[in-house]
């Protein structure tokens, strides 16, 4: 009996088939490709494409499976812009689509500023402002250095309209053509005469000092061009003296004869150098100087004379120089005896030259 009830107990239990055993796996496959399936949308209306969110049972984040289009980016930073978020917002038009691309090599937003009329471009995965936040400094700035801050529109009437920074040049220029101690613009009487405005902008006396170098520096060249193209004879006059503030100085002036359509042939002076003189007065030393100063103008083959008084140093200078043999260059000394010295015989630079 026992051995029946074993029998029956064996045949009771379940047989398996190999059919079986292989259809189970590939119904697995089958649901996971189901799940994988059931999250993709096919959508062929014109409508703006939303993004589509999945979950799934082991992750309830929500997944982003397709990313907003240009359409979509645009629609977004507008509303940005219209909502200020941010103040440099006001300084820019509303966005546009731009064909410039970023490094993922797509389109980049370009926001047309207010001030300069440029496109400001950004990426659409930026989202911070500060690139425009850069540029409406930068452009703020320069169109600040830009304006032009007159007299007359500071609310000075009776005066030329003028810009407040030329102020500094026009002190230098006032300083160096009359021969204006430097002091004098610090002088109360000075002061009083001139507006508040013009007072504010003055320099201090060691700014002329240095803008006064400056101008003449930039002047050189033009002076060095036009002594090129001129044609006639030329004179150097030489003068030594010592300045208040006790600066031994030679000044240097050229000569040239010019003829003007209404005036006919006329004498033009103008400074050409001056050059503080670092050791003794000789003659020597003098002509080093005056051969330097002619180098650097570029007058070697045009100086006919020199123009200059009778100490001994200088006749000294004159003979040096004559060493040199510049092509134009004649020299004729005339000494005259200082106890018989009449006002009458002393000719002047201009008529000493001869051509």
């Amino acid at each position: 009996m026992a051995q029946k009830q074993n029998s029956r107990k064996r045949c009771n239990a379940p047989v398996l088939s190999l059919s079986s055993v292989s259809s189970a796996p590939a119904e697995s496959n089958t649901r996971l490709q189901k799940k994988k399936t059931q999250a993709i949308v096919v959508n062929d209306s014109d409508e703006d494409e939303e993004p589509i969110e999945s979950t799934t049972p082991g992750n309830t984040q929500p997944t982003i499976l397709q990313e907003l289009t240009d359409k979509q980016e645009l629609k977004k930073a507008c509303q940005v812009h219209q909502d200020q978020q941010s103040d440099c917002y006001a300084y820019t038009h509303p966005p546009q689509l731009s064909n410039h691309l970023d490094k993922h090599k797509g389109r980049m937003m370009a926001y047309p500023c207010q001030t300069c009329g440029g496109q400001i471009h950004q990426p659409m995965y930026n989202t911070s402002p500060s690139n425009l936040q850069k540029h409406v400094a930068n452009c703020t700035k320069k169109t600040d250095d830009s304006k032009v801050q007159t007299l007359t529109s500071l609310g000075i009437t009776g005066s030329s309209d003028m810009d407040a920074r030329d102020v500094p040049q026009l002190c230098a220029v006032w300083c160096a053509e009359g021969a204006h101690l430097f002091l004098a613009l610090g002088e109360q009487a000075h002061l009083g005469i001139l507006h508040a405005v013009v007072v504010q902008h003055l320099p201090t006396q060691k700014a002329v000092s240095n803008d006064i170098g400056r101008l003449y520096t930039a002047m050189q060249e033009a002076l060095i061009e036009a002594l090129k193209t001129h044609t006639g004879a030329m004179y150097l006059g030489l003068d030594a003296w010592q300045s208040p503030n006790r600066f031994d100085v030679l000044g240097t002036m050229i000569y040239c004869l010019v003829k003007d359509k209404n005036l006919g042939f006329h004498l033009e002076a103008m400074p050409l150098d001056f050059v503080r003189l670092q050791k003794s007065h000789t003659g020597v030393y003098l002509a080093e100087l005056v051969q330097s100063i002619v180098e650097k103008f570029g007058l070697k083959n045009k100086v006919c004379g020199i123009v200059t008084d009778n100490t001994s140093n200088n006749q000294t200078m004159l003979e040096e120089i004559q060493s040199f043999k510049w092509p134009q260059f004649k020299v004729s000394l005339a000494k005259q005896d200082d106890s018989n010295n009449d006002p009458d015989d002393a000719d002047d630079a201009d008529q000493q030259i001869q051509l």
